[in-house]
């Protein structure tokens, strides 16, 4: 794989799909998950590459992506229901369209948002790259330590969050979140 001329190919598609605020955050996540990853020492080009993917169709329109999901996870209502969370699994299948690349190269992106019950580290570098990121608002210094410390406890901090705000915004937890939060609260 090329990975130099799929870098390319990927951010001239996210160029033309996402605006530039947008592709400021999807760059960073990029060079944060890079970063974890060779802390790992896992494959720095794949999470480099993951991170370029993980919001490919973030800014695409919801009726259609609510579409695809509905042919794809007829029976999971919460996913139907939060139009927040449909750009993870809507970008996974994307990517397999318009690069190539297998399901099992990109699974990460389906679990960015949620967590999942027994994620991979590779998993959890996505998960994690995407919440810690520089340019998020609520960035914090400590964030890339405590990944590198223990991105099992900085993961139940992040679900934590989110499960808090999910819930204050009035909207359905994904049971994936639950089992997430859970799973990892079990191997403490």
């Amino acid at each position: 794989m090329n990975f130099k001329q799929l870098e390319t190919d990927i951010l001239s598609e996210l160029k033309k799909r996402v605006a530039s605020k947008r592709l400021g955050h999807i760059i960073s996540v990029s060079k944060t998950a890079e970063k974890l990853a060779l802390h790992f020492n896992l494959d720095s080009q794949r999470h480099k590459i993951l991170g370029l993917l993980h919001d490919l169709c973030k800014e695409d329109d919801n009726q259609s992506q609510k579409e695809l999901l509905q042919v794809k996870f007829p029976k999971d209502q919460t996913l139907l229901a939060n139009s927040a969370l449909y750009h993870a699994k809507t970008s996974f299948f994307k990517s397999q369209e318009l690069f190539g690349l297998t399901a099992d190269y990109l699974s990460p992106i389906l679990w960015h948002t949620t967590g999942k019950a027994q994620m991979s580290v590779d998993d959890k570098i996505l998960y994690v790259a995407d919440y810690i990121e520089p340019l998020r608002t609520w960035h914090d210094k400590t964030f890339m330590k405590q990944a590198i410390e223990s991105i099992d406890a900085l993961i139940l901090k992040i679900l934590s969050h989110k499960i808090k705000y999910t819930i204050d915004s009035g909207k359905q937890v994904h049971p994936d979140s639950i089992h997430c939060y859970n799973f990892m609260i079990a191997g403490q």
